[in-house]
Formats: C-alpha cells, sequence, structure tokens
C-alpha cells in the first residue's frame, strides 16, 4: 500500500499517530505515541518538525517513521562510550525484531 499525502498536509492518509511538538498531534514525544498504539497492523508515525530529545526503542513490528523532511524533523540524544554508555547501545533511533 502506498502512503499518499493530503493536500496541504504533509501527514499520510493512513497514519495512525501524529506527533507534534508545538501540541498540535495527538502525543508531543515519539514515545508517547509509540506506547499508546495497539494493534497488529502497519503503524505510522508522522512526527511534524521539531527536535525531538529522545531515545526510541522500537519493539513492534510493522512501525514506520514519516516525517516533514531532512534538517525540519530531527531526533537526536547525547549518549556516548565516554558517558557510560555501551557502543551497541549509542543509537537514538534502535529497533527489535
Amino acid at each position: 500500500m502506498l502512503l499518499t499525502s493530503t493536500a496541504g498536509n504533509n501527514a499520510p492518509e493512513s497514519a495512525f499517530v501524529i506527533m507534534a511538538k508545538d501540541g498540535s498531534g495527538q502525543f508531543k514525544t515519539i514515545n508517547e505515541g509509540i506506547s499508546a498504539a495497539s494493534g497488529s497492523g502497519r503503524l505510522v508515525i508522522y512526527v511534524k518538525q521539531g527536535v525531538y530529545y529522545e531515545y526510541l526503542n522500537i519493539q513492534k513490528p510493522n512501525v514506520m517513521l514519516r516525517d516533514d523532511g531532512k534538517g525540519n524533523t530531527i531526533i537526536t540524544g547525547s549518549r556516548s562510550f565516554q558517558g557510560g554508555t555501551h557502543t551497541f547501545n549509542l543509537a537514538t533511533v534502535d529497533t527489535y525484531g
């Protein structure tokens, strides 16, 4: 199934969860949206523009993140080996499946 955009809005029509730091979405953090999602079908998480300081461990199948593009939506963190985090845990977004 292809995702299509609605006129004047970049959110895909099949988006289940919409994140926005400014409060205009269903949740303000990506982790809240992932936690609230249920079901076994495909979950499209549309992340509106902004800088999200989060660490994501996505342990659900069929999760897709969609955003407003490079430079507009940024997911970042500050873990480091010097800070005590092992190299295999340094990713900001990690999936298990």
